[in-house]
């Protein structure tokens, strides 16, 4: 059951770089099958200035090695 819990607890978060600059909202989560977390989708503000990888529907893909801190919003590297 705790593999569930994380996209629970960091659903719908906001993204932002460590600079603080605003990447886009959580949209869902990849895990490997043996839930180990893989990456993030996240929903791209209109304003975004990142330059992440895409998926075909525009959404970014953030690798978890990224992934600075996850509190109050998820802080990646950039």
């Amino acid at each position: 059951m705790t593999k569930y819990e994380i996209g629970r607890q960091i659903g719908n978060r906001r993204v932002i770089t460590t600079s603080g600059e605003p990447v886009g909202q959580l949209y869902d989560i990849e895990m490997e099958t043996n839930g180990k977390l893989n990456s993030l989708i996240v929903l791209p503000d209109a304003n975004a200035k990142a330059n992440l990888p895409k998926d075909d529907k525009g959404k970014f893909v953030i690798p978890y090695s990224m992934v600075n801190a996850i509190g109050q919003y998820i802080v990646i590297k950039g």
